[in-house]
């Protein structure tokens, strides 16, 4: 939402070049955001936002603090985060479900992002489940904006 919000204020103050490349941008957060269990590839968000490599890496980074990937990675772990608080799958079948095609580069990935492994997560998320309400889940992200 919070990149929603930043992008529609951009895209006001844009000229007509940039405002073309925000809503591009707008496309490719959106389809990453509905499809993200797809195996993308960067040549693929490429062609949908019509830029090329180097243009998407930059205005992507300008727009989120991450890259495409990084974007792709944080919300397959929000999707995993979910899963492992609210079902009782195992970590390979979550991992698979978000689009990560190796568990262990899951859980790596997971780990980079909130200092612990998967299964330590679920565990302390149960034991916090049981003595108090449930939070959202965070990740350390560097998004810019409103």
């Amino acid at each position: 939402m919070e990149l929603i919000v930043f992008l529609s204020r951009e895209y006001s103050r844009a000229t007509s070049g940039d405002a073309q490349a925000l809503l591009r941008l707008g496309e490719v957060t959106s389809l990453l955001g509905r499809e993200f269990r797809r195996p993308w590839r960067l040549a693929d968000l490429c062609a949908v936002a019509h830029m090329s490599r180097s243009n998407l890496v930059v205005v992507f980074r300008e727009a989120t603090g991450l890259t495409p990937v990084q974007y792709l990675i944080q919300t397959r772990l929000r999707e995993a985060i979910l899963l492992l608080r609210e079902t009782d799958r195992t970590v390979t079948d979550i991992a698979y479900d978000v689009g990560f095609s190796d568990s262990n580069y899951f859980a790596r990935q997971f780990r980079k992002a909130l200092g612990t492994t998967p299964t330590a997560y679920r565990r302390a998320a149960t034991l916090s489940a049981d003595s108090q309400t449930t939070r959202k889940p965070t990740l350390n992200t560097r998004c810019h904006g409103g």
